[in-house]
């Protein structure tokens, strides 16, 4: 059995071998960022999956939506779960997380849709309530703000202008 401990049988070696082991991580890691930024996984646009004229509507809408891991920087990505009724109001909470601190801001106000061919639409959102991260984009409020979208299916949309999905929570 000692021949199999002698790789570690000194500090000195042990010390050698955390190094290689921490530079492995750090060196597969930076790769995997790297291939994930130049080659970003790619949604199946081959076929509709059922996404039609008839689903961009206030009511396809309607309901609850989770935007999960949208980063924003090194170490800092956010999220959300909305409420849209189909009387053109919303209310939820965006989420934003460091490191391994996070914090819940409610985001409330008005919606409305606008149709841009089959399967994308134009969604504006006029809002009374955002969280202090927002001040520089809305620096008064009300806020009014608008994204495209791209219907994937019945619980899949793609942000186009800020590349995230969302998925509608039943």
């Amino acid at each position: 059995m000692a021949g199999f401990w002698s790789p570690i049988d000194s500090e000195e070696k042990r010390a050698r071998l955390s190094f290689l082991g921490g530079g492995a991580a750090v060196v597969i890691g930076g790769l995997w960022a790297a291939f994930i930024y130049f080659y970003p996984p790619r949604l199946d646009t081959s076929a509709d999956k059922g996404a039609s004229a008839s689903v961009i509507s206030r009511d396809f809408l309607s309901g609850r939506w989770q935007v999960v891991d949208k980063v924003l920087g090194v170490g800092v990505s956010s999220g959300s779960i909305v409420d849209y009724r189909s009387d053109g109001t919303f209310s939820g909470y965006w989420s934003i997380f460091s490191g391994t601190q996070g914090r819940k801001e409610p985001i409330e106000g008005k919606w409305d849709v606008t149709k841009i061919s089959d399967n994308t639409y134009k969604l504006v959102w006029l809002y009374s309530v955002i969280p202090p991260e927002w001040k520089q984009m809305c620096p008064a409020v009300p806020c009014q703000r608008a994204q495209r979208f791209k219907v994937i299916d019945r619980s899949h949309i793609q942000n186009i202008d800020e590349n995230y999905l969302a998925n509608r929570i039943e």
